[in-house]
């Protein structure tokens, strides 16, 4: 099993509810996902309100190879995260690496696989 979190940074003062419900939806038909909890990490300040979405995923590694499950999960995230309305960032951490997952690499995506290892 392969553990991870995505974070998720809308425009502020974006309504989360819609975004988490859709992944949520999303992560419940991925067949690389064993388990999910996604919630609102939104920050609240004086100045403005900062909306976040912490997705935290355990995945199901395909025999003993953790990047084959890293691949697909990172595909279902871009494929999910294009429609999610507001969006300013995403980033996928497994073991303290981190990488955009809109536009991390191959390089990247198997350096993350290798941290699971």
């Amino acid at each position: 099993m392969t553990i991870a979190s995505l974070q998720i940074e809308l425009a502020s003062g974006t309504d989360t509810d819609p975004a988490i419900a859709d992944i949520s939806k999303a992560l419940d038909a991925a067949g690389e996902v064993e388990k999910f909890k996604v919630s609102d990490d939104s920050e609240r300040g004086l100045a403005e309100i900062a909306s976040l979405i912490a997705v935290s995923v355990m995945l199901i590694d395909q025999g003993s190879n953790a990047l084959e499950s890293i691949r697909k999960f990172v595909a279902t995230a871009r494929a999910l995260l294009v429609e999610v309305n507001n969006l300013k960032t995403a980033i996928l951490e497994v073991n303290g690496r981190k990488v955009d997952v809109l536009n991390a690499s191959d390089e990247e995506i198997a350096a993350l696989a290798e941290e699971a290892a």
